[in-house]
């Protein structure tokens, strides 16, 4: 058990994060932080953990032989991600092709499907025809469809609603290009309280779950 003495409600994914860092083994870092490594585990986000404390058992063969079980790469990607974050982190993506093939897009219903999203993160979440412009060297088109965001003269208002796109802070700054970095230039980062809370109190458990 950890040796830290800090009730549940102490930890967010922010907090539970950086103690994580102090650690060189997820073994090390359960046996001193119990309940940090526990707020992972309840709230099934152990993938967070893969870029500060890799999981050592895990291996290419054995992420891809994980693939299978889904039934589409977007399924694979919702419930596996720490198998998938392995492969794309490895730059192995197309060994995914055989598994989930891409030859049902073609460019005339992708484009149809590239147009049903305002971002490409969006996008790349919901569906399989983002990794067709990429598969196709179709990254010019895609551009034309869902422009890369550059953010110069976006409006708050504009930023916050991407934001809410992502599930957490820490998915924002990994995923989200430089949206995390105009909040901090424009000194807004206070603003994304609203959508990604940094602490979570005895008093708001009490007022809201009692």
């Amino acid at each position: 058990m950890g040796k830290e003495n800090k009730p549940p409600y102490y930890w967010t994914e922010e907090r539970a994060l950086l103690e994580a860092r102090k650690y060189s083994s997820r073994i090390e870092f359960d046996n001193n932080a119990s309940g940090a490594y526990a707020y992972f585990r309840k709230n099934k986000c152990l993938y967070l953990l893969d870029e500060v404390l890799p999981s050592r058992s895990l291996t290419l063969e054995k992420a891809l032989a994980e693939a299978p079980k889904y039934k589409t790469r977007k399924e694979f990607r919702e419930k596996a991600w720490g198998c998938y974050h392995y492969i794309m982190k490895h730059k192995q993506l197309r060994c995914l092709d055989d598994i989930f093939p891409l030859d049902n897009w073609t460019e005339e219903n992708a484009i149809v499907e590239a147009k049903k999203y305002k971002t490409r993160q969006a996008f790349k979440k919901s569906s399989g025809a983002y990794y067709w412009f990429y598969k196709n060297d179709k990254k010019d088109l895609l551009d034309c469809i869902i422009p890369k965001l550059t953010r110069k003269g976006i409006t708050l208002e504009e930023a916050l609603e991407e934001a809410r796109q992502f599930s957490s802070r820490y998915e924002m700054r990994k995923n989200g290009g430089n949206l995390y970095g105009w909040f901090l230039r424009n000194k807004h980062v206070k603003e994304l309280d609203s959508i990604f809370p940094k602490k979570i109190t005895k008093k708001y458990l009490e007022e809201n779950l009692f």
